[in-house]
């Protein structure tokens, strides 16, 4: 039974540090996988070779490049996943609980945030 408790704090924790994040985040995997979740993750989740989740906010963009020729293989002797040749990550302008708080407060100072992280 404290197990189970446990499980379900952590669990719990987790879950609201997910759904309150306002970051981009993704995973690759390679092999057999096998997930059970929820939100953008979907229910069950079972794959046998490449797996690539991204959970971007606005304005951003995932890029994947693979070598055609060589494939995909994992080095069990490195633990190296062999055969991306590029994996490029862009986050343009995005608005947060904190910028919508500051245009409230000060419109122009926002405005100004917005022209400069071009």
């Amino acid at each position: 039974m404290s197990k189970l408790i446990c499980f379900l704090v952590v669990f719990s924790f987790f879950a609201l540090m997910i759904t309150g994040c306002s970051h981009n985040a993704g995973v690759i995997t390679f092999g057999k996988t096998f997930r059970i979740g929820g939100g953008e993750y979907g229910g069950l989740l079972y794959v046998n070779g490449l797996s690539v989740i991204d959970v971007s906010r606005e304005n951003s963009k995932m890029e994947l490049e693979v070598d055609d020729e060589a494939g995909l293989a994992f080095d069990a002797a490195t633990n190296t996943l062999r055969g991306i040749k590029k994996i490029k990550f862009q986050v343009g302008k995005q608005v947060s609980g904190y910028l919508v708080d500051l245009a409230g407060k000060d419109r122009k100072l926002a405005e100004k945030y917005l022209d400069s992280a071009d």
